[in-house]
């Protein structure tokens, strides 16, 4: 997997970073690989993410990594497929009283493993787990987000 940014990706990240939907969750893209298998993203503590109590905003946590792993799933499966969220879910474990990061991560063998699922049985759910850490590694939120995948219907 390239770790590395393109000029594609650069400019991916920034649509995504200026998107008014993505905006509003506070959140950064601040990395896209350029096969767009490995993207990292920081939700820093400000008065917009903020909660009563000081701490990060659940609500921010969520819509922050939300439709990350569908975006990368459509971009590297390609045209033929239709990907959409069916299901997501987030368990708060420490409060989140700084920055916040995460890294979503999508291997060959996963891809690989996706288009031959599908082409068994049409069409499948997958799972994909997101932690966000602090900047010492200490996990706060764990998102587990569900995609639907399938072909696209002949037209």
């Amino acid at each position: 997997m390239g770790t590395t940014e393109s000029l594609k990706s650069r400019l991916m990240r920034y649509a995504f970073n200026l998107s008014p939907v993505f905006r509003a969750t506070g959140a950064w893209i601040t990395h896209i690989s350029a096969d767009l298998r490995l993207v990292k993203l920081k939700l820093p503590l400000t008065l917009k993410t903020k909660n009563p109590m000081g701490t990060m905003c659940g609500g921010n946590m969520y819509s922050a990594v939300h439709g990350i792993y569908l975006v990368m799933l459509l971009k590297n499966l390609g045209p033929n497929y239709l990907c959409l969220d069916r299901l997501s879910t987030i368990k708060f474990l420490k409060p989140g009283r700084g920055t916040l990061f995460a890294q979503f991560e999508l291997t060959r063998d996963e891809i690989d493993a996706v288009k031959a699922l599908v082409a068994e049985h049409g069409r499948i759910d997958r799972q994909y787990r997101i932690e966000l850490k602090d900047a010492n590694g200490v996990l706060c939120g764990e998102v587990t987000c569900t995609v639907h995948v399938r072909l696209k219907p002949e037209q």
